[in-house]
């Protein structure tokens, strides 16, 4: 009964659809049945959530961030950013073959669980999973924890945040890979601001002076011409805008143009510590 039981559970788990709901009933011989069909005698299963991961094997690793399934679809694991590698369209950054050779040597020739979080796709159609092995290693966790990635959190997707920050500190406070300073120095924002290098993942050590607010944003002025960007609609995340002034700030992200200005957008707090 058990067995069947398991069984039951992982066919619902590894369909390419999970339904919202798996019932149990229970023939006149005794006959244990799940269906996602609801009737007068079947009870609701509870699944446990740990369950709702997906099998799959892996065709290729495109870099630290992204893989290439068997079926040809391209996951991108969620919520950190790894060095690009060299390709055709860009040169490759320092620690971007790193990444990528360990997340090869992490899953090899074993199949993976991926498991979705709110959105399932990106603008590029990627799929956006956590990727799990089958002795439940945590590979989103485990390469923030190495140092060769920077956790860059896109909400509403905030499943396990908490454990990859945890992670992350670990590689900070150890200043491994990315976090050694060499290669990702700490920027120093002050007059006479040089941002003709902004390709990339940065991190800036900003003061923040002033608070803007327009219609959608917040802006947080670190002088003339550098500015931390909050939408609206993620300001529950964050601490009171006002608790950042005046303080020195560590803000990590890439940079973008607003005119003859430049900003750093900002999704979640993970991006800004106090220093």
């Amino acid at each position: 009964m058990l067995r069947l039981f398991l069984a039951a559970l992982c066919l619902f788990c590894n369909t390419s659809i999970l339904t919202a709901e798996v019932y149990r009933n229970v023939d006149d011989d005794g006959t244990v049945n799940f269906t996602d069909q609801p009737s007068s005698d079947a009870k609701t299963v509870d699944i446990d959530p740990v369950s709702n991961r997906y099998r799959h094997q892996v065709d290729y690793v495109y870099d630290g961030d992204t893989l290439v399934l068997e079926n040809g679809e391209r996951v991108r694991l969620l919520n950190i950013n790894t060095p690009e590698i060299s390709s055709r369209y860009r040169d490759g950054e320092q620690g971007g073959e790193a990444a990528k050779i360990w997340l090869q040597q992490q899953i090899g020739n074993q199949p993976i669980y991926l498991r979705f979080d709110k959105e399932k796709r990106d603008q590029y159609d990627r799929l956006l999973a956590h990727i799990f092995l089958e002795n439940e290693r945590h590979l989103n966790t485990e390469i923030l924890r190495q140092g060769l990635a920077a956790l860059t959190v896109h909400p509403p997707n905030l499943l396990y945040v908490e454990q990859m920050l945890v992670a992350q500190q670990f590689a900070v406070d150890k200043r491994q890979g990315i976090w050694d300073g060499t290669a990702y120095p700490l920027k120093i924002a002050q007059a006479g601001l040089n941002t003709s290098q902004r390709r990339g993942w940065q991190r800036w050590q900003i003061k923040t002076s002033e608070i803007k607010v327009t219609r959608s944003q917040i802006w947080l002025m670190a002088g003339e011409r550098l500015s931390v960007r909050i939408r609206k609609e993620q300001l529950p995340l964050f601490a009171d805008p006002h608790s950042y002034l005046n303080k020195q700030l560590e803000v990590r992200g890439w940079l973008s143009r607003r005119g003859n200005d430049y900003y750093l957008q900002v999704l979640h707090p993970s991006a800004i510590s106090v220093r």
